[in-house]
């Protein structure tokens, strides 16, 4: 399902990466990372053997009319962290951070580069869209009076409406939020991906609202460029394989999560976050529902 398309709302996605150039560089992405939050600005970050990526939260960010501009706190955040960079350093550096901020009918879509002066460039266009007005507020006595009829009215029918209402199934997802997430109930399907690699461990953290999805990958991993064109060259005709092999050029699979009932939950593009330089195994993040319990991994 897409997300409500807000006006006065502003979506950040993408991610800012590189290498590990110092001891000191733990400290500069963990101080990014608390001043982003107190721009209004949430990123999740990752620190691999030799690597650091920053994944930006794809949640929706209100706009305080008359505040500074969302796009600009972006790009204030991405242009102290590269002060802690020369400049031969940030040519290293790579960001596929993007943003949209919704207005009436229209929305701001925005890309962040890294420019190898340390300076941050975006691109910027405006496009027509179907945008929503944000709710106005009520009166506490408008919003009261309303409840106090629904409350009179849902007294008066539960009754009746427990012959139509599948309470068991509303009960069900409730006892799945307030219980403790078991990462080892959660079903994780690899599909097309089984010959090259496996799920080992997956990893809940609440409080960052994630889930952390390690997987190993199998001696027939395509990990050359030489082995990826031989793949490409032998996948013929087949869509789904070509399809396959284009995800691991482009190192990101898609995530789709479903509920215990196999209904649909989300889906994301998950980046492929490798582990030591030798390869062997990869991270990727998803978002935390408590109501999860399957992951197809697929192209």
């Amino acid at each position: 399902m897409a997300n409500p398309k807000i006006e006065g709302t502003f979506r950040l996605d993408g991610l800012l990466e590189g290498p590990i150039f110092s001891v000191d560089d733990e400290d500069i992405i963990n101080s990014f990372v608390k001043d982003a939050k107190k721009a209004g600005l949430k990123f999740h970050a990752a620190i691999n053997t030799g690597r650091f990526s920053l994944l930006a939260d794809t949640e929706s960010i209100n706009i305080q009319p008359g505040g500074e501009p969302a796009d600009a706190r972006v790009v204030k955040c991405i242009g102290e962290f590269l002060k802690n960079y020369s400049p031969e350093e940030c040519r290293q550096l790579m960001s596929t951070l993007r943003s949209v901020e919704y207005i009436p009918g229209h929305e701001i879509q925005t890309i962040y580069y890294i420019k190898p002066d340390c300076t941050v460039a975006v691109e910027q266009r405006t496009v027509k869209a179907d945008t929503i007005a944000p709710m106005k507020p009520i009166e506490l006595r408008q919003a009261i009076k309303p409840i106090i009829i629904f409350a009179v009215i849902l007294c008066a029918g539960i009754g009746i409406s427990a012959f139509f209402v599948p309470y068991s199934d509303l009960a069900k997802r409730l006892i799945n939020k307030v219980m403790p997430f078991d990462t080892h109930k959660l079903i994780i399907n690899v599909g097309p991906y089984m010959q090259f690699f496996q799920v080992e461990s997956a990893e809940a953290n609440k409080s960052k609202g994630i889930i952390l999805i390690t997987c190993k990958v199998s001696q027939s991993y395509p990990n050359t460029e030489q082995k990826l064109n031989e793949l490409w060259k032998s996948s013929g005709e087949s869509i789904t394989k070509r399809l396959t092999i284009e995800a691991l050029m482009r190192n990101n699979v898609r995530c789709v999560s479903f509920d215990s009932e196999g209904n649909f939950l989300g889906q994301r593009i998950c980046y492929m976050q490798w582990i030591g330089d030798e390869k062997e195994s990869f991270d990727i993040v998803i978002p935390f529902d408590n109501n999860l319990r399957q992951v197809n991994i697929s192209y």
